[in-house]
């Protein structure tokens, strides 16, 4: 079989998402927030302005829900679900739920230096959104790897490296996982050989190795499981690992068709950027269980 190939990294009509009536979404909260971060040496922009979005999604959901988990002690987790989400590294007690508008705007600002007058860069970012307060949900493990043991490296890639994901989730459930290169998603899983399956079948308590060929880590039998290269041709390349999952069965997005390169590697089904976001949107709007959990990863040049 050949290897699916990935570029370091469509047209979508949201489906209706199935959707138990004891899952009906909770009442919408409207917020604001803003941040600023300054532009470190070791930082690119896009990293800052990622960022900056962050603090301010934080900042919204602090305005109403007072506090985020970080700052305290009283976290809850029950029956193998936590009461809260994660925002960057932060937990907090909200969960945004969409954007409804972004502005990040780029500001030089002068500061006395040691030598004298030096100018500094600062991204600063306003957001608009709805958030809802933070319901149990599963707390899920996971980690993208270099090779398929937990032991390896995790988010540091070199070009034409393998990717394997561990898994595993207190409950059972169903799982996908996407690559974001910042213009397009494309679906990893369910695997190529899977079809037009949404989501993966998860046992509780069970771990997990995708992306591997090593029959303990098979996932079923009667599936071909996919091998995942990465690939950049810059020296650096940062992409977005999108795990998602919920206990309650949901519709994937539509997606474009699988892509056959000259040197016979497969690009997976895609979907652009912003309508995969859209997607995540209604999907955490609709059922209450839903998570989707980023991964940032690196790919270097050897």
């Amino acid at each position: 079989m050949r290897k699916h190939y990935i570029k370091s990294l469509c047209i979508i009509s949201v489906l209706g998402i199935l959707m138990p009536a004891s899952l009906l979404a909770q009442d919408l909260i409207r917020t604001e927030g803003r941040s600023e971060v300054r532009l470190e040496s070791n930082m690119t922009k896009d990293q800052a302005r990622e960022k900056a979005e962050e603090l301010a999604k934080i900042d919204a959901i602090a305005k109403v829900n007072s506090t985020y988990v970080d700052q305290v002690t009283d976290i809850t987790i029950k029956d193998g679900r936590a009461n809260y989400d994660i925002i960057g590294n932060t937990k907090v007690r909200g969960e945004w739920i969409r954007t409804i508008k972004k502005d990040i705007n780029e500001e030089t600002r002068e500061t006395k230096g040691a030598l004298g007058k030096e100018q500094e860069i600062w991204i600063v970012c306003i957001i608009s959104g709805e958030i809802r307060e933070c319901v149990p949900r599963a707390n899920i493990e996971f980690n993208t790897l270099s090779c398929p043991m937990t032991t390896c490296r995790q988010t540091s890639f070199f070009d034409k490296e393998s990717l394997f994901l561990f898994f595993k989730s207190p409950v059972d459930g169903y799982l996908s996982v996407f690559l974001d290169d910042g213009e397009n998603t494309y679906r990893l899983l369910p695997y190529k050989s899977m079809g037009a399956l949404s989501a993966v079948k998860i046992m509780g308590d069970k771990q997990y190795i995708f992306f591997s060929r090593n029959k303990d880590d098979e996932y079923d039998a009667q599936y071909s499981t996919d091998a995942l290269e990465l690939y950049t041709g810059k020296e650096i390349e940062y992409n977005n690992i999108y795990v998602v999952f919920a206990e309650s069965p949901y519709v994937k997005p539509v997606l474009n068709e699988i892509k056959e390169l000259e040197d016979g590697y497969l690009l997976p089904k895609s979907i652009k950027t912003e309508n995969f976001q859209d997607w995540l949107s209604e999907c955490r709007a609709a059922v209450t269980d839903f998570q989707s959990v980023r991964i940032r990863i690196n790919i270097k040049k050897k």
